[in-house]
């Protein structure tokens, strides 16, 4: 009960002055991160879906776990971004984008918890982050991929799919040993006929495609998921010819039941990371592949190839070999997240889903305008309606009188004025103060070697 009053009888400015009070004593690269406006029944949830957003952007073996801010009312608690080795960079772009509190404070590091939760699981904060950089070459450099490498050494194996859960054509799959483990990388084409399994078995893989999905074992065993087009370069979703997220056109029983929510997700392309995520809750998908079955049952006759691409065609398409190492990987993981959020994959993931469901999809009502602003509704609306016309936009008026606004909407504009209303006018430093710089040098979690960030790439690299 104490925690539901101290949340709902606060506003955005107790949260500044805290996080403000607290910054004194702590390091320049803290962020504060705060469960204003969450009710206490959804906190449970939104704690297993942030540890697991969280811990899977970071290249920490270590799981990192929010730290309570004392005296802040048990909503205020704290992350910190050079213990995580989130490049400088990164965070200033991460911190800029913040709606709810940058406007009115730029010199706080203030974010809430359900929004960071949704960056953290978007692909273009989520690869800068962990330094991802902008292709695969640059990807494989922050892994310590040597794609050729592992191929010579035969450290590969893969399998031709007919049909897919996501892909609308079948699809080659081929995966490589890292230094953290086996990185599994699909191809994907929105012409069928240039991925037909039955062809071409002496290439291993397909040279000419649209997109790949991309994924491996981070340090702590949660695993990293990209997308890729045909040219190399990372994506934040795969092109809706190619690829289809088939699980949300109707929101998850799981939220149904526990939301009761009559409101469905809007879009159906795979996005990085948040689709894998869900996609892959349990691990890896079991591969239909023909022909790993095929040259195990001796039904596809390589012996017509030279000896060398034969001993590569049975070497690569090794059922055996496959469903260990899928099976390995995918213990590996959800092991990785039970020890991580507490929860069992399939769990997190659900808790994962409905919390980018309740922030992303469902629109923002009068009464949930006014505690994101620290006020009641009646105050809330009592206060609305006293403003001139000329001082409150026609839309936030039709929310007072009871008209949802879409959340991108609520955060692009209508929540800078609710918290006006709220009576929330800062006076801000005409130009915002610049974040220290944080380390730049750091230890590859993989090797132990020196890596250092190339801000230009937006990537890390080995020191040479």
């Amino acid at each position: 009960m104490l925690a539901a009053l101290l949340i709902f009888a606060t506003g955005p400015l107790d949260e500044i002055e805290a996080a403000r009070a607290a910054a004194r004593s702590l390091p320049a690269s803290t962020i504060f991160v705060t469960t204003l406006s969450v009710p206490p029944a959804d906190l449970p949830t939104l704690d297993v879906a942030f540890n697991l957003a969280l811990n899977g952007a970071t290249f920490r073996r270590k799981p990192v776990r929010l730290v309570p801010v004392p005296a802040a009312g048990n909503r205020l608690y704290r992350i910190d971004a050079e213990e995580l080795e989130w490049p400088a960079a990164a965070v200033r772009t991460l911190l800029d984008q913040e709606p709810y509190f940058r406007p009115f404070a730029p010199d706080v590091a203030l974010v809430r918890i359900d929004w960071l939760a949704g960056r953290l699981t978007t692909a273009e904060t989520y690869y800068a982050l962990l330094g991802f950089g902008k292709t695969l070459a640059d990807l494989d450099k922050r892994i310590g991929l040597d794609r050729k490498t592992a191929a010579n050494l035969g450290a590969s194996h893969g399998a031709r799919v007919v049909e897919s859960g996501v892909a609308l054509n079948p699809r080659a799959i081929a995966r490589l040993g890292s230094p953290l483990g086996g990185v599994w990388t699909t191809f994907d084409a929105a012409d069928a006929a240039k991925v037909n399994p039955f062809e071409k078995i002496d290439r291993l893989t397909f040279d000419d495609v649209d997109a790949h999905e991309l994924f491996g074992p981070l340090p702590n065993g949660l695993m990293w998921w990209a997308l890729a087009n045909g040219k190399g370069e990372l994506q934040a979703a795969a092109p809706i010819a190619v690829a289809l997220d088939r699980r949300t056109p109707k929101a998850p029983d799981a939220l149904k039941d526990i939301a009761k929510e009559k409101h469905s997700f809007k879009r159906v392309e795979v996005f990085a990371p948040f689709s894998c995520l869900g996609c892959h809750a349990g691990g890896l998908r079991t591969a239909n592949d023909f022909v790993s079955s095929a040259v195990a049952g001796g039904k596809l006759d390589v012996r017509t190839a030279d000896k060398r691409t034969a001993n590569a065609i049975e070497d690569f398409f090794d059922a055996k070999a496959q469903a260990d190492a899928m099976r390995l990987d995918s213990a590996h993981y959800v092991d990785a997240v039970l020890r991580i959020t507490g929860k069992p994959s399939a769990d997190a993931s659900a808790a994962l889903s409905l919390v980018r469901f309740r922030y992303d999809e469902l629109p923002v009502t009068a009464p949930q305008a006014a505690a994101e602003v620290g006020m009641t509704a009646e105050a809330f609306e009592k206060a609305a309606k006293e403003r001139d016309a000329e001082e409150i936009s026609s839309t936030l008026r039709a929310m007072v009188a009871g008209s949802p606004v879409p959340r991108d909407l609520w955060e692009k504009s209508v929540y800078l004025e609710a918290a006006a209303v709220a009576g929330c006018v800062v006076k801000v430093p005409s130009k915002p103060p610049p974040l220290p710089p944080m380390r730049k040098r750091a230890k590859d979690a993989a090797t132990g070697r020196d890596i250092e960030f190339n801000e230009a790439k937006g990537a890390w690299e080995f020191v040479r």
